[in-house]
């Protein structure tokens, strides 16, 4: 009897023994599962839908000066609005001061020039019609020397001395005006190109003061007061508000490319916006955001994106992930996905 008794109560120490074991079984089961589900998952998910890093930017324009300066002061800084025409900075070049001090010099030379040329010219013109009509009597003396010949031999020789002597100077009065005409012309042509070279540089220069070219905003890239820049230094940099757009590094190892119009999720922090590609670009850049200790950056290719109406950019020159699905046919799966996320808090619309 006593030991039926001891067969049907169990033992307590066995009975935990068994217990545990349960829970250590089940805890290293539910591990192997959940281990095969996330190595399952890095297995799919590259032939699912790809994510990388793209940024919000906008067509810049450079604003700098042709010449070497020194940024005398700066109205503006990164983010400021500015209009067409606004004065975002004002610079001061010797190097213009001495180029227009040198046109001044060549344009007051060539006025020199022209005007020794106009006396010439009007002091030959003057003394052309006495040369005219000197010419005219010699003529006439040659003419009757010839009807007599009873004159003496000095005489004679005078007479044609006079005549050649008469026509020389008309030749070289004739010349004259036609050379100091043409001189003239050309002094006037190099002195309004000076001149026109004077206006460039002043339009160009424009008092220093640097205008922006658009309506926009500024960016980060923009010199101090006090510093000196080259020819073509940025000074201000202003990006135009009217073409913001995205540029997604697309990633190396896609399964395949986008095409215009297909439907992509952008990221910024835990923002979700909703956008579509634009335009495939045939060019390739750094995607920093796949980089690691272990695996090098490699280059994607650059894609351009739009947000769809109604969603607002994040400010520009922000980093955002986008993520595109390669198959069309699993939208709604992928829509379902972007609800239960929206729901949870974990992402939240623009």
């Amino acid at each position: 009897m006593t030991e039926t008794l001891r067969q049907l109560i169990p033992d307590p120490v066995l009975a935990r023994r068994a217990r545990a074991g349960r829970l250590v079984r089940t805890i290293y089961a539910t591990l192997l599962i959940c281990l095969g589900a996330v190595l399952g998952w890095l297995m799919v998910k590259p032939l699912i839908y790809t994510e990388t890093s793209g940024q919000v930017l906008a067509q810049s324009n450079v604003i700098s000066s042709p010449y070497a300066a020194r940024v005398v002061a700066v109205n503006v800084r990164p983010g400021t609005d500015v209009s067409e025409g606004d004065v975002v900075a004002k610079v001061h070049s010797p190097e213009v001061d001495n180029l227009l001090a040198m046109l001044a010099t060549d344009i007051a030379r060539q006025q020199t020039y022209e005007a020794e040329m106009r006396i010439r010219l009007a002091v030959a013109s003057a003394t052309f019609s006495a040369a005219e009509r000197r010419l005219a009597s010699a003529e006439e003396s040659m003419n009757k020397l010839q009807e007599h010949c009873d004159m003496t031999s000095g005489f004679c020789s005078s007479v044609h001395k006079e005549y050649f002597e008469a026509a020389r100077v008309m030749a070289q009065l004739s010349a004259e005006r036609l050379e100091y005409a043409l001189q003239i012309s050309l002094l006037q042509d190099a002195r309004q190109q000076i001149e026109k070279v004077n206006e460039s540089v002043n339009d160009a220069f424009n008092s220093g003061n640097q205008v922006s070219p658009i309506d926009g905003i500024v960016s980060p890239r923009i010199a101090n007061a006090g510093e000196s820049v080259t020819a073509g230094e940025i000074i201000v940099e202003v990006f135009d508000r009217s073409d913001v757009h995205i540029d997604w590094v697309l990633d190396s190892k896609r399964v395949r490319d986008p095409r215009a119009g297909d439907v992509v999720y952008i990221l910024h922090g835990s923002t979700l916006l909703r956008g579509h590609v634009t335009q495939m670009l045939s060019i390739s850049e750094n995607a920093t955001a796949r980089s690691s200790l272990f695996q090098a950056p490699e280059n994607g290719r650059v894609v351009r994106l739009a947000l769809d109406e109604g969603e607002i950019y994040p400010p520009l020159l922000s980093n955002v992930e986008v993520r595109y699905n390669y198959w069309r046919f699993m939208d709604p799966a992928v829509e379902a996905y972007v609800s239960i996320m929206e729901a949870f808090g974990i992402w939240i619309k623009a």
